[in-house]
């Protein structure tokens, strides 16, 4: 694959990045289309919506396409992209890409109208499968769309050999397209910075995570007053998240135990703020249930501090040897757990040594290597 003779020509769809700073999906585009941006064989293009004066569009290496918005009423993106593109077939203004990305499941029909080699989505898991609740129409409409028009697709991206295997097994996607690409963090470089006006406890305990039923913070909650009644001297704890859709048992929970003194609530913080509180937490807390990945758990490993999560899903994979693995749909084993990590400080010892060694294996130089042997396989 080449472009003048050198260069891969990859196009990506980059609405997603639009307003979304605490977005994984955004971030996660984002470093990824940065890194591609330091190697000289790629030629990068943006197709995206209206005009943006983002840096992001400023990378070495890289155009735009702007696709001009219309108003219909109703699917204002999908129409806009449809005709631009239906118009494009006489037109032969843009030349076939190598690669055309999408970088999240909000794919629109006939997304194969973009003219290129070979078609790469970024799907990350299947938790929109396993947890249904959590769907809209829209989404619907789009895990329709690639269900009808598989055989348009070259690769599936899954972030996890836990997320790829689901990918296959609940949402049925062919095995032979499904590509799994770790992803990195750059946690570690930054300067850390406390979070203004803030009083951090000495001990406490971590988690960083929106609040919806499968992220399971909720049991967290209920685990950690449990804890609390047998261990007077229990660490804090903080959450770092807020709810989505309106969910708010965590918060209910924290009023009917009465335990508000003991758990602080914070919403969405920095990256430099977040690396504060990795800094000093005992363990970093992933109690969800479905994960594709868990940037929270490497963000952490990066910054030394290990992980208690969930051992049936991705996260557990993050942190290997790093980690302690429960079933976090055990209330009597988180419970449990937090007990231990309070009350014997010498596990956490040798689980830091591990952290920082795995941290290592996930960057996104490595990540970009091996995005780029997808793009050619």
């Amino acid at each position: 694959m080449s472009i003048d003779g050198e260069r891969i020509s990859i196009a990506h769809l980059t609405n997603v990045i639009y307003g979304r700073h605490n977005s994984g999906t955004a971030r996660v585009a984002k470093e990824l289309i940065s890194e591609l941006a330091k190697n000289n064989n790629v030629r990068q293009t943006f197709i995206h919506f209206g005009n943006s004066n983002n840096e992001f569009y400023g990378l070495p290496n890289s155009c735009e396409i702007i696709i001009p918005m219309r108003k219909f009423g109703v699917a204002n993106h999908f129409f806009s992209f449809l005709i631009f593109w239906v118009r494009n077939i006489w037109t032969k203004e843009i030349d076939k890409f190598d690669v055309v990305h999408w970088h999240s499941s909000r794919v629109y029909p006939f997304f194969f109208l973009i003219p290129a080699k070979k078609t790469v989505i970024t799907l990350y898991d299947a938790t929109n499968r396993i947890n249904k609740e959590i769907n809209t129409f829209w989404t619907s409409l789009f895990y329709w769309n690639l269900r009808m028009n598989i055989f348009k697709l070259d690769f599936i991206i899954g972030s996890s050999e836990d997320a790829c295997k689901k990918l296959n097994s609940i949402s049925k996607f062919p095995k032979q397209k499904i590509k799994c690409l770790y992803l990195g963090s750059n946690f570690d470089t930054l300067e850390a910075k406390k979070p203004n006006e803030l009083s951090i406890p000495e001990d406490y305990f971590l988690c960083i995570s929106r609040w919806q039923p499968y992220k399971n913070v909720a049991k967290l909650v209920n685990a950690y007053h449990l804890a609390s009644e047998r261990d007077l001297d229990l660490p804090k704890l903080i959450l770092v998240g807020k709810p989505v859709n309106g969910y708010s048992e965590p918060t209910i929970l924290i009023n009917k135990f009465n335990i508000g003194e003991k758990v602080l609530v914070l919403p969405d913080l920095s990256d430099e703020e977040l690396a504060y509180l990795y800094d000093g937490a005992l363990i970093n807390i992933s109690p969800s249930l479905h994960e594709g990945f868990g940037l929270p758990v490497l963000e952490g490993l990066k910054r030394n501090c290990p992980s208690l999560d969930h051992v049936f899903t991705s996260t557990s994979e993050v942190s290997g040897n790093a980690g302690i693995h429960i079933d976090m749909e055990s209330l009597p084993d988180l419970t449990g757990a937090l007990l231990k990590i309070s009350q014997q400080r010498q596990i956490l010892i040798e689980l830091k040594l591990h952290a920082s060694k795995r941290a290592k294996f996930f960057t996104w130089q490595r990540s970009v290597e091996n995005l780029l042997k997808i793009y050619s396989d």
